[in-house]
């Protein structure tokens, strides 16, 4: 059962207001997310409380980064002895295309405008059309091993 409280506190003389939201994941374990809105944070429960009940919920703060992802991943093909060329090109892929745009960016907060957003800024950076669908491509196969 996830809950919505108003926060008020003074910082260097100004008040200040956010509204924070207070779930249990599936394992009982408390989390706290905080927004600047109220209608972003009821949003963002019913999400939440759907995803904690199908069990796909992960809390950012234990959710890796892409780039942590994709290292996992590729180390995962190695030890499943892909071949040298195969595993190169995915790493190159991380290193040259994913992690300079989004590998900072946790799983939980990876959303499809935000992958939109990186085929634009790739586009925009002068990789062709194939290039962008072959990144693409392994980042959605990424996120399916994560």
């Amino acid at each position: 059962m996830a809950s919505i409280k108003k926060r008020k506190w003074t910082s260097g003389g100004e008040t200040r207001e956010a509204w924070v939201v207070r779930y249990a994941d599936r394992s009982g374990k408390w989390h706290l997310k905080t927004f600047p809105t109220r209608r972003e944070a009821e949003d963002w429960k019913i999400t939440t409380e759907h995803e904690v009940k199908l069990g796909t919920h992960t809390p950012a703060s234990k959710s890796l980064t892409v780039s942590a992802a994709f290292e996992r991943w590729i180390a995962h093909c190695e030890a499943e002895e892909l071949e040298r060329g195969t595993i190169k090109g995915r790493r190159e892929y991380l290193n040259l295309h994913v992690a300079p745009f989004i590998g900072s960016v946790k799983l939980s907060d990876l959303t499809a405008p935000r992958v939109l957003k990186l085929d634009e800024q790739l586009r925009d950076g002068g990789r062709s059309f194939a290039m962008r669908r072959k990144v693409l491509s392994n980042l959605k196969t990424m996120i399916t091993f994560a």
